[in-house]
């Protein structure tokens, strides 16, 4: 069987994929059990993203969204919409804000030294040749 491109083996598919994304590196993720269409899932991603925006963790924000599209009264109530996504990984965090703080003038300067160092040894290659 396969899944989300995901070979599984044993019964270990529906994990697996959650698991090699926390093994790359990633601090947390959100996946299916089950396929879900686009539209459902754009609707309940964007309903997801917006409570992380407004400052829930992610496990309140996966929560709530489930609870906004049970209570909904409408086609998307069915738990077939929103009872697949599951949260792997830390979600007792807040998501962290895209810019700003020392982190972002950290990664600037990280960035920029790098670039540096690469275009430098670049150039000492050319003048060699």
């Amino acid at each position: 069987m396969r899944l989300s491109g995901v070979a599984s083996a044993g019964g270990e598919g529906v994990q697996a994929f959650g698991r090699s994304l926390l093994a790359a590196g990633a601090a947390s993720a959100v996946t299916t059990l089950w396929r879900v269409g686009d539209q459902a899932t754009a609707s309940f991603m964007e309903r997801f993203y917006g409570r992380l925006a407004a400052g829930e963790t992610k496990v309140e924000a996966l929560r709530n969204t489930k609870v906004a599209f049970l209570r909904s009264m409408g086609a998307g109530s069915h738990p077939y919409f929103w009872a697949p996504y599951v949260l792997w990984g830390i979600g007792d965090e807040p998501l962290p804000t895209a810019f700003g703080g020392p982190g972002l003038w950290t990664s600037i300067a990280l960035t920029l030294f790098v670039l540096g160092l690469v275009s430098f040894r670049f150039r000492g290659r050319r003048k060699n040749r």
